[in-house]
């Protein structure tokens, strides 16, 4: 059962990364919406926007079944550290402050505290060289 629930959760988050990975004009935009979701235009806000609320409702659904002990925890964990490199970044921190209140309070919390751990440490990136040297 731990598997099954393991690999639903997998194909959910590799069918919502596909969609960036299969389109250019969307990565393009999921890149600038992660480094400047405030300086986006109405049109581009609401596309990252759907695509964050996707991922971040498959981070939700991971805390969730680990609660309940549905995952395996080794999975969890390094899913997790990749959900936390993602959220050190300014524009996902941005789109989380309008969008926190549609998810369960003690998930939010959770979030909050990674983001404040991510303020702390900063944030790296093989996208912020390229992005820093075009701007």
């Amino acid at each position: 059962a731990k598997l099954a629930a393991t690999r639903d959760l997998m194909n959910s988050f590799n069918e919502s990364l596909d969609r960036i990975v299969d389109d250019p004009t969307i990565a393009k935009l999921w890149l600038d919406g992660i480094y400047a979701y405030n300086d986006l235009p109405n049109t581009d806000r609401i596309r990252v926007s759907s695509l964050n609320q996707r991922l971040m409702r498959l981070i939700e659904q991971h805390h969730l079944h680990i609660k309940k002990g549905h995952i395996d925890p080794s999975f969890f964990a390094s899913m997790d550290r990749a959900y936390s490199d993602w959220i050190t970044k300014p524009g996902v921190q941005q789109w989380w402050e309008s969008a926190k209140d549609m998810f369960e309070a003690g998930f939010a919390g959770i979030v909050d505290s990674q983001i404040a751990a991510g303020k702390e440490r900063g944030y790296e990136s093989s996208y912020k060289e390229e992005r820093e040297r075009s701007a």
